[in-house]
């Protein structure tokens, strides 16, 4: 088998760009009045805007040195999120206006919808997240063995403003690291182990209003790939083990909230 030439290419320049403009209005049950059936009225109505741009350039090389054969990938991306949120609402504590019969309702009736007024305080809202990496990836092949290792350098500026707590600017960086190593059998068979680590910026902020520090995590996974010859079928199989750590959850509040840990540990197949 002749063995390929050397080339050196530029691939990239892929850019991205998403605006989501989202706006709800809702009513929520306060409380129960035994008396009369009734319940307070709570009016909440939310205008949001949301971009994205993402723009990724990187270079490849293939060349043969001694008897390894190299894929080398390295790049540079930039990420920019902004987004900016305005509450109104109204609470409806008095009598009529405040109070709907879950037995006798009446739609559409202004007696009852409070007027919306600006909220006092946790209202408004506006982050700009901008994300900066450079990468270098090689892809090594002797004989029938495949490995990969790769580096990663990421900074992040995360500027979060709100009326409750201000302008908080806030800066990350780290470095993460991925190898992975497979064997190719003449019947098909592809064995491998990995590593891989992530630095992921997550959007939004707290009930305080502060940013959210990035979510960092590590995966050792072993599995395989099996592909007869002549087939147009591949089997796949894996266990792994992942600890992430600054994963948001949702539940019954307003807010998202940050978990410390999380440890997941399974296996998968297709």
């Amino acid at each position: 088998m002749a063995e390929a030439e050397p080339y050196l290419a530029l691939f990239g320049r892929k850019k991205h760009y998403k605006q989501v403009l989202p706006a709800w209005w809702g009513y929520f049950n306060i409380a129960t009045v035994p008396v009369d059936s009734s319940i307070y009225r709570y009016q909440s109505e939310s205008d949001s805007h949301a971009k994205t741009f993402n723009q990724d350039t990187n270079v490849q090389a293939k060349f043969t040195a001694g008897m390894l054969k190299h894929h080398v990938l390295a790049g540079v991306d930039y990420t920019k999120f902004e987004a900016d949120r305005n509450n109104t609402n109204a609470f409806g504590f008095l009598p009529p206006s405040g109070l709907f019969n879950v037995y006798d309702p009446k739609y559409g009736e202004s007696l009852w919808i409070p007027s919306l007024v600006p909220c006092s305080t946790g209202c408004t809202e506006a982050q700009t997240l901008t994300q900066t990496g450079v990468y270098a990836q090689d892809q090594m092949r002797f004989g029938n063995w495949i490995g990969v290792i790769g580096v990663r350098k990421d900074w992040v500026d995360n500027d979060a403003e709100s009326d409750l707590n201000g302008d908080v600017k806030q800066k990350d960086d780290a470095v993460t690291y991925r190898a992975g190593l497979m064997y190719e059998f003449a019947s098909g068979l592809t064995p491998y182990v990995s590593y891989a680590e992530s630095f992921v910026p997550v959007a939004g902020t707290s009930e305080t209003g502060e940013a959210f520090v990035p979510q960092t995590g590590r995966m050792y996974e072993v599995g395989f790939k099996y592909q007869p010859k002549g087939a147009d079928f591949a089997i796949n199989a894996s266990v792994f083990d992942m600890d992430e750590t600054g994963r948001l959850v949702y539940g019954n509040w307003s807010y998202p909230k940050q978990l410390g840990e999380v440890a997941l540990r399974d296996s998968r197949s297709s």
